[in-house]
């Protein structure tokens, strides 16, 4: 909560509203399924967010990450009028 009350206004607004969506979603599921088949399907994805955090994405150092790797590069445009 504290948190919320040192941030500013918009950003405790978005959390708001990004709470009251989430929770109109669930709801949704939970009335139109059932609330079993909406707590299963939540904790499916907290299962799959957590699978990021246990196997993370490494980064691979080996290889070339360059952009321009095997095409030239723009040329700067010359000031020779």
């Amino acid at each position: 909560m504290s948190v919320q009350l040192a941030s500013p206004r918009w950003i405790v607004g978005l959390s708001y509203g990004r709470i009251a969506a989430g929770s109109w979603a669930w709801g949704s599921v939970a009335e139109n399924y059932s609330l079993t088949t909406a707590l299963s399907a939540a904790g499916a994805l907290v299962l799959v967010a957590a699978t990021g955090f246990v196997l993370p994405v490494l980064e691979n150092k080996d290889t070339n990450q360059d952009p321009w790797r095997g095409s030239r590069r723009p040329r700067s445009p010359s000031n020779s009028d």
